[in-house]
């Protein structure tokens, strides 16, 4: 049985004698056959298309089963029927450029948190590497004499050293801190070296 088209009358009964014009008019009409000539008709040139995007076969499928979704919007207002296998390749141009900027997106976002999390929260090797430098700064020292321990810790306690009240506390002369503090650092660094950190 014939395909009926209000517009161009008789559709051939072998569709594949059928122009693409009178396909589009016919599936704009709700022709099942002619719809499903279309898709046969333009599938390969579809994948062909997508192949040159290097796209995974997923995203293809993706981007063809796309272009005939566009197809069935917009399939009553194409200006020229003819020339449908063009619309549907441009279309599935723009399709294809856009998942790949998409994924160039998503890898570009993926690096930038990958850099986040490293910068934020060190890896496991690094926070042994840190935790057995701080064991060593720290048993440097305790090597100290008591007096030069508690003058450094009153010292660091603040980011500007204040001498009147270090003096304060440890009752020491003032004019002696600052002697006292190079003589402190100056065995801090020794035993930093004795331990095997950069002084």
């Amino acid at each position: 049985m014939n395909s009926t088209c209000p517009t161009t009358g008789t559709i051939d009964s072998d569709l594949t004698r059928t122009s693409n014009g009178d396909l589009v008019r016919a599936a704009a009409n709700g022709d099942q056959r002619a719809w499903a000539e279309l898709v046969r008709r333009n599938s390969s040139m579809l994948w062909a298309v997508t192949g040159s995007f290097r796209l995974g076969s997923a995203d293809r499928n993706d981007v063809v089963q796309l272009c005939f979704l566009r197809l069935v919007e917009n399939i009553a207002r194409l200006r020229n029927p003819e020339a449908v296998s063009g619309w549907l390749a441009t279309t599935a141009r723009r399709e294809a450029l856009r998942v790949v900027r998409s994924a160039q997106r998503e890898r570009a976002t993926a690096y930038d948190d990958l850099d986040t999390m490293v910068s934020a929260e060190a890896l496991p090797e690094d926070r042994a590497v840190e935790a057995d430098r701080n064991e060593r700064l720290h048993a440097a020292f305790r090597r100290l004499p008591e007096r030069d321990q508690h003058l450094l810790r009153a010292l660091m306690s603040d980011r500007q050293p204040d001498y009147a009240s270090a003096s304060a506390a440890l009752g020491m002369p003032h004019g002696s801190i600052g002697p006292n503090r190079a003589r402190a650092l100056h065995r801090l660094r020794r035993e930093l070296t004795a331990v095997g950190l950069p002084s």
